[in-house]
């Protein structure tokens, strides 16, 4: 690859024969042209090998690994980090199709100002040709890492990966480590060195939900075990809390999510481990929540509503619109 490569793709395969082409074309007809694209197989068993064939004999821009055993999409992505030569980085999902422009819009965000990373939009999709809008005027906001420490839980548009461009040298020795929500403890890893982000409001890219997708897939067993993520991960995420307010509003969050959590439904054979976790939440981060030092009339009335619906979950809904109401006025 020669020195006119900016940006590295990076692009896990496996078992996607029906959406690779539409994903790869889609990067291969970015506006942006000087790109690397590592397309990462991961012993599939289908056909999807022989298109990324294609695709490097077509384009001399696109490159492929064939690894002899599966061994799932963190270690594939490791696997294209190793082999990236670009200044940037950026991972696409095989089954998803990205916006002709996104590439060279993040770019440009990126290295006007000296960022270190730069983020878009998405939008979900089950079509096969989502009609991507023009790029003309971009807005966009900057990004702390307390803003991200505070919102990954409840929002995907914070934890993934693949609507994001990063400075090489920011993610150097970072690895995904093949647990669950892989990209949200990815992002963790990388938020912790306080980088300069920013925020584009356009929609880059189009995650194509499909059923037998890993995030369609026993979604009771991944309820539990997004679950535990935040638990796992308090302690990272508080330390990129600066302020008081900020780790109050995190734990807060936390224990929201603990108490939606606690209302649902789940199979009877999933009831012990629920009832585990919501355990771990009543042993960890309710305690902390309402010990946490604060005088301030939102702060108290939001201790007493996390008391009352932890305890009593089937009141968090039927009392939410109200809640929200007397919150806004105390503001």
């Amino acid at each position: 690859m020669n020195k006119e490569c900016m940006i590295s793709i990076i692009v896990p395969v496996y078992n996607v024969e029906p959406y690779l082409r539409r994903c790869l074309d889609s990067i291969r007809y970015q506006t942006f042209k000087e790109l690397e694209v590592i397309l990462v197989n991961d012993a599939s068993t289908d056909d999807s090998g022989k298109i990324c064939e294609e695709y490097v004999k077509l384009d001399s821009r696109f490159k492929i690994i064939h690894k002899p055993v599966n061994e799932g999409i963190s270690a594939a992505r490791n696997t294209g980090l190793e082999a990236a030569l670009g200044d940037y980085i950026g991972f696409v999902d095989s089954d998803d199709y990205i916006h002709p422009q996104m590439y060279e819009t993040l770019y440009r965000m990126i290295s006007g100002d000296s960022y270190d990373i730069a983020m878009c939009d998405f939008v979900k999709t089950e079509n096969d040709n989502y009609d991507f809008r023009p790029i003309e005027k971009q807005t966009a906001r900057n990004l702390t890492a307390e803003g991200f420490a505070m919102g990954p839980y409840w929002n995907l548009y914070f934890c993934v990966v693949w609507n994001k461009l990063y400075k090489k040298e920011l993610i150097e020795g970072i690895k995904f480590r093949g647990v669950y929500a892989e990209d949200q403890y990815y992002n963790i890893q990388v938020f912790r060195k306080e980088p300069r982000v920013i925020c584009c409001d356009f929609k880059g890219v189009a995650y194509y939900q499909r059923n037998n997708s890993i995030v369609h897939t026993d979604r009771a067993t991944k309820d539990l075990e997004w679950m535990m993520i935040p638990i796992k991960n308090y302690a990272c995420l508080e330390s990129m809390c600066k302020s008081e307010d900020a780790k109050f509003t995190l734990l807060y969050r936390l224990m929201l999510l603990a108490i939606d959590f606690k209302s649902k439904k789940l199979p009877s054979q999933l009831t012990a481990r629920k009832i585990g976790i919501i355990e771990r939440y009543r042993k960890t981060i309710f305690p902390l929540f309402i010990s946490f030092k604060s005088s301030s009339r939102t702060a108290i009335f939001k201790k007493a509503f996390v008391r009352l619906t932890f305890r009593f979950p089937t009141l968090y809904q039927p009392c939410l619109g109200f809640y929200t109401t007397i919150a806004r006025f105390l503001k």
